[in-house]
């Protein structure tokens, strides 16, 4: 790569007849930076799994299983599910450095189509869709205060939640750092509100008004259907640490970077869940958790006096923080799978000075706010998501066969995979099961991709493409937009020497090839 102080000719179309370009100096190549260090990662991880379920609705799994005591369990093997695919992710993510997630890892072992039905739900449906969800939900815990004795009207939280998603548009278009400062904002905004919740349920026992007498095993008998309903309750409630994945290219030292991120920011998860739960159960008992609409808010009326504002204001960070987090995790995922020729060439063009994917960022903008109510649908695609993430840590025995020699900087046990990918497919299984219909929705919705991928990528009729080429150049002097610059040597280079050279390989042990200056293989 150029240094920061070098300068470099770029060629950038300009107004007027023919073909006429001209050379506009940057000083620096445009490319995606590793400006992601390990504490803007694991506020990635943190800030995009908790949301604003811990805060409204955890009684999901105490229905399903039946008690108290059940209940905590649940949530601790899920956390421990959660921490076998978060190392998995870490190797997948070390050892193929690139955006995408599981569409790149999906393409590399299993082939593009499989790759391309992942996209196509994440970009059309799912990403877009919970964006939507978010932010109303954000609009009307910011609306609520002037309406207390009646719902909000429909006008002001649409017009709210279109504000909101256009600020994180603006934000993420801006510039990497805005974001990652954004979702350090909330990530930390989200920790403090649980944080707050733990504390008033530790004050009630200080105090004696704590009963720990909720915490049984009496209710009804357990329902091996019900019971995997609750694991996947609560492995819903665990997701997001796989975002961090997307952005992999603009991570710091992934080899570093990740595992500590990635480790760090599920085992402070894991800890305030079971400890807002504990919190929770000391005030409330089953019934009352049951029966409230937001959970949260029932325990700061009981709890917290005073500071029980503070509750909704948590629950507007987190929504904000998730959805953040998804504009900059989705517009990556989009990148790639442009970079790959899947998308328009457009969406794998960067900022010439903000160096951010401005047109996947901007083409979520309106698809998010189209959205009005994808509830039903995001419910239909979320054992789908399952089966592909699966399928995503699958790669990692499959490509240590296939391609045994490939540089891999973390090796973790080959069980750790295997166990994962088959508890997703438990959950994929019970939910078939208990939700045939459904299942069946998911997976039809999923296949609408194919005929789409057959367009772009087998027929690619010509007029199709002539519109693309057009649209992409009077978009590129529209936004000032470029492909992703190298210089030569760069170019040249395998991801394989890309890797080598980013790693943490001693040089003594790297093999270069005679007259390179990178490295070919590693010792």
């Amino acid at each position: 790569m150029l240094s920061v102080g070098a300068r470099r000719k770029h060629r950038l179309p300009v107004k007027g007849s023919g073909v006429n370009r001209e050379f506009v100096e940057l000083e620096k190549p445009v490319a995606l930076r590793r400006n992601i260090g390990v504490f803007k990662a694991m506020n990635i991880v943190v800030g995009c799994t908790i949301g604003g379920g811990i805060f409204i609705s955890p009684k999901g799994i105490l229905i399903n299983s039946g008690s108290v005591g059940m209940a905590m369990i649940v949530w601790s093997i899920c956390g421990v599910i959660t921490m076998l695919g978060a190392l998995s992710y870490i190797e997948l993510g070390t050892t193929l450095q690139r955006c995408g997630g599981d569409y790149a890892y999906i393409k590399e072992a299993f082939g593009p189509i499989l790759a391309f039905l992942r996209l196509w739900t994440q970009m059309i449906i799912i990403r877009p869709g919970v964006i939507a969800v978010l932010s109303r939900t954000a609009a009307t815990y910011c609306v609520k205060p002037f309406f207390e004795y009646c719902d909000p009207p429909a006008l002001p939280v649409n017009l709210l939640a279109a504000a909101i998603i256009v600020l994180l548009t603006f934000v993420n278009c801006f510039r990497l750092s805005w974001a990652t400062k954004v979702q350090d904002f909330c990530a930390v905004g989200k920790v403090a509100g649980l944080f707050l919740i733990i504390f008033a349920g530790i004050l009630e026992i200080w105090f004696g008004n704590g009963k720990l007498e909720y915490f049984t095993f009496d209710g009804p008998a357990l329902d091996p259907g019900k019971l995997s309903q609750a694991f996947y309750s609560g492995m819903f409630a665990y997701a997001g640490w796989f975002y961090l994945n997307t952005v992999t290219e603009e991570i710091h030292r992934p080899e570093k970077t990740m595992p500590r991120a990635m480790i760090v920011g599920e085992v402070v998860i894991i800890a305030m869940y079971l400890l807002t739960i504990f919190a929770y159960h000391i005030v409330m008992s089953a019934h009352d958790v049951i029966e409230s609409s937001a959970v949260a808010v029932t325990f700061a009326k009981s709890a917290m006096g005073s500071l029980g504002w503070t509750v909704p204001i948590a629950v507007l960070i987190s929504c904000v923080g998730v959805a953040n987090g998804i504009f900059l995790a989705t517009s990556r995922v989009m990148y790639a799978g442009a970079r790959d020729g899947t998308l328009p060439t457009i969406l794998k063009t960067l900022h010439v000075t903000k160096c951010t994917p401005m047109p996947a960022i901007l083409l979520l903008c309106p698809i998010s706010l189209a959205i009005k109510d994808v509830s039903q649908l995001i419910t239909f695609l979320s054992s789908v998501r399952w089966l592909f993430i699966g399928m995503s840590t699958l790669a990692i025995p499959w490509l240590r066969y296939k391609q045994p020699h490939r540089h891999r900087p973390i090796r973790y046990p080959v069980w750790i995979p295997i166990v994962f990918a088959t508890c997703c497919a438990a959950m994929v299984t019970m939910s078939g099961y208990s939700s045939p219909v459904a299942m069946a929705t998911g997976l039809g919705i999923t296949a609408t991709g194919l005929p789409v991928y057959w367009l772009v990528r087998v027929k690619k009729p010509a007029w199709l493409q002539n519109c693309i080429d057009k649209m992409t150049v009077k978009l590129q002097l529209l936004l000032q937009c470029l492909e992703e610059q190298f210089d030569d040597e760069d170019a040249n280079k395998t991801e394989m020497a890309k890797a080598i050279d980013h790693s943490l390989i001693p040089k003594e042990k790297r093999r270069y090839k005679k007259g390179q200056k990178y490295a070919t293989t590693a010792l």
